[in-house]
C-alpha cells in the first residue's frame, strides 16, 4: 500500500533526490527487479520456502552466480532458529545496474544453516 511506498522512499529514496524524483526512483527499481527472480533461482537449486534448514553459504553462492553480484542476506530469529528474512541486492548510484553489496546489515545470518520459512497465507 501507499504507506509501504512512502516508508521506502523516506528511508532509501531520499538519499538519491539529486538524481531521482519519487516516480523515477521507483521506476528504476521496478525495472531492475524484473531482471532478477530470487525465488526461482533458489527453487531451481532445490531450495524452497518450506521451513527447512539450508546452508547459508549455498544460498549466498547461488545468488552470486545467478545475479552476478554479491547480495546481502538478512535473518531474523524465530523459536531460537535463524531464518531467511530479506535478500538485499545493491544498485549503483545511477540506479541502472547491480553492484556488490558492501552495506552493514542488521540481523546478520550468523548460523551456518538458516531456515527458509513458509510464506504466510492470508
Amino acid at each position: 500500500g501507499h504507506s509501504f511506498w512512502r516508508h521506502e522512499w523516506d528511508k532509501h529514496g531520499t538519499c538519491s533526490m539529486s538524481r531521482f524524483d519519487q516516480v523515477s526512483y521507483f521506476t528504476a527499481a521496478l525495472k531492475l527487479k524484473k531482471t532478477v527472480d530470487i525465488l526461482s533461482y533458489l527453487k531451481a537449486e532445490g531450495i524452497f520456502p518450506n521451513n527447512r534448514k539450508y546452508k547459508k553459504n549455498h544460498i549466498f553462492d547461488i545468488l552470486i552466480r545467478k545475479i552476478g553480484y554479491k547480495p546481502a542476506i538478512q535473518c531474523n530469529t524465530k523459536s531460537g532458529k535463524q531464518q531467511l528474512y530479506q535478500v538485499h541486492i545493491c544498485v549503483n548510484k545511477l540506479g541502472k545496474q547491480f553492484i556488490n553489496c558492501k552495506v552493514s546489515i542488521k540481523r546478520k545470518c550468523t548460523s551456518p544453516e538458516i531456515v527458509f520459512p513458509r510464506f504466510p497465507v492470508f
